[in-house]
């Protein structure tokens, strides 16, 4: 099996909006965290990210945000058959113990500067769910 991470780059210093911008696309993996856990629902993990995009204020530069199943990585995909997205908020399904999806976290960012892509895996397992991958996720600032 194998986890799915991504994150973003800026070549020179970012402008402060911009990586503000970023720092609020990242920031709800830090919400995620709080509320993950073994059959937690797609109704649930999907409310809880929305309330945070809106509160933040960036949820109408929405490129994709969502989730689908990892497996078994062969050849000519990776992807499972579960896909969720963003209109599943009211999805009664949980996250099963043995279950590995990612939460995708993609937005246009201020000034035509890209788009914000934070990946990460959601592990569930029997008595606890996780976020496998350790890099940090914020905004990479390459000199």
């Amino acid at each position: 099996y194998h986890a799915n991470a991504a994150r973003s780059f800026y070549v020179g210093e970012p402008p402060k909006d911009v990586m503000d911008y970023h720092d609020r696309s990242s920031g709800v993996f830090g919400v995620i965290e709080k509320i993950l856990k073994p059959g937690l629902t797609v109704g649930e993990l999907v409310t809880a990210a929305r309330d945070y995009y809106d509160e933040v204020g960036i949820w109408s530069d929405a490129g994709w945000v969502g989730g689908y199943e990892l497996g078994i990585g062969f050849p000519p995909d990776w992807v499972g058959n579960f896909v969720y997205e963003m209109s599943d908020d009211e999805s009664p399904k949980p996250f099963e113990p043995r279950t590995c999806v990612n939460f995708e976290s993609q937005f246009f960012s201020p000034r035509m500067s890209g788009i914000t892509y934070y990946i990460c895996t959601l592990l569930f397992k029997e008595d606890r769910a996780e976020m496998p991958v350790q890099a940090p996720r914020k905004l990479v600032v390459i000199d």
